[in-house]
């Protein structure tokens, strides 16, 4: 069991990925995977300086190839977006992010209940979606 863990990595465009975790514990059967509980993490975007902000009470790290499986209770900021939900991938090869179940979207400008959100780290275009057809993406826009 550790106890306050860090890892660190820059991506080719220059983003940094900082994920901290109050606690860790080593996968028996893959050492380059650790369980984190307590985790915060966050992205700060090389073109702009902007910072997105995760936190969970839960993750899976992979130190090769830094994908990172958040669960339970997430919150996700970036200026004034908020995202919670219960399961978020981070994929830094790709720079791309899917956010799934029991998700809310919320911003100055209203909500969005959804199943899932794929976000594109680059570009910032956010694709929001259910996945059983059948029901659709419920969406309240507050009065300006």
């Amino acid at each position: 069991l550790l106890e306050n863990v860090t890892y660190t990595t820059v991506d080719l465009s220059g983003n940094k990925y900082e994920i901290y975790a109050k606690f860790g514990e080593i996968d028996t059967k893959n050492p380059n995977v650790i369980f984190m509980k307590g985790v915060m993490a966050k992205i700060t975007l090389e073109k702009n300086k902007e910072e997105i902000l995760i936190k969970s009470d839960a993750a899976k790290h992979n130190n090769l190839n830094y994908e990172t499986n958040f669960s339970k209770n997430i919150n996700v900021i970036y200026n004034e977006h908020k995202i919670v939900c219960n399961h978020m991938y981070l994929n830094i090869e790709n720079n791309f992010l899917t956010l799934y179940e029991d998700l809310v979207y919320s911003s100055n400008k209203g909500n969005i209940n959804a199943d899932r959100a794929e976000i594109n780290l680059l570009t910032k275009d956010m694709k929001i979606f259910m996945d059983d057809q059948i029901q659709d993406v419920k969406i309240n826009i507050s009065g300006t």
